[in-house]
């Protein structure tokens, strides 16, 4: 438990899932996709719960929060039924998005990288144990400033 009390220092990767939201969908009045966008963050993005974030020069930058999900044990091929055995627990996550350069990526096909991976472009909260939340597929979560 301890390690995973420092996932944003010790975390290899930071996976995004894109387009898993359904009432961001209907607003934006697109379809579910059969199969949702992957994306990666660098670790670099982490920025932890007091220190700052720095927008680059010239980004324009959207926010969404979102319930990050801290693997807690190695797998792979795991089925379904069995992913939730492989959560160790949860923090508060800011996706920041520079809009600049997604337009872009997303007319061209090309690479969410720079929109999605700048420095500072991934606060997170405090480690939440697993046991702290009931259902974390029914969580209501805000962002306030």
């Amino acid at each position: 438990m301890t390690e995973l009390c420092h996932f944003a220092q010790n975390g290899k990767k930071i996976i995004g899932v894109a387009a898993n939201y359904k009432s961001l969908l209907k607003v934006l009045q697109r379809p579910t996709p059969q199969v949702p966008g992957i994306f990666l963050k660098p670790t670099t993005s982490y920025i932890t719960e007091k220190q700052k974030i720095i927008i680059p020069g010239g980004f324009s930058v959207n926010e969404e929060i979102e319930l990050g999900v801290i693997v807690g044990k190695n797998g792979k091929h795991i089925q379904e039924d069995e992913a939730m055995d492989y959560v160790g627990g949860y923090c508060a996550a800011l996706d920041m998005t520079a809009t600049c350069q997604m337009k872009e990526a997303r007319s061209k096909g090309g690479s969410w990288t720079l929109g999605k991976g700048f420095d500072t472009s991934c606060p997170v909260s405090r480690f939440i144990p697993k046991n702290e939340i009931k259902d974390p597929h029914n969580l209501q979560l805000w962002c306030k400033c």
